[in-house]
């Protein structure tokens, strides 16, 4: 959904703004993004793989938001994804 767009529920308009990404994070041909959305009176976060939905929750505060997100982006890591680019730095680097 891109920012601004609208999406409607059960007969209600809910408003969402895209903010943006938090992080991203690669594994083989794979790319997976943390996504921020401002909805009325909450945060959502969604965790995209190839652009396609596989975690989402809502989030009342920003500290809420920062340690959902950094959770989730540590246990992609643990699961063997990394930084996009890293990879090639650490081989330049040898």
């Amino acid at each position: 959904m891109r920012s601004g767009e609208t999406r409607v529920r059960d007969s209600r308009v809910e408003l969402r703004f895209d903010v943006g990404t938090l992080w991203t994070l690669e594994r083989d041909t794979h790319v997976a993004r943390c996504a921020l959305v401002w909805v009325p009176h909450a945060w959502e976060l969604c965790v995209l793989i190839d652009d396609e939905s596989l975690l989402s929750e809502r989030c009342s505060t920003e500290a809420e938001v920062l340690a959902v997100a950094t959770a989730w982006g540590t246990r992609l890591r643990g699961s063997g994804w990394s930084q996009p680019g890293r990879l090639q730095l650490e081989q330049m680097s040898l």
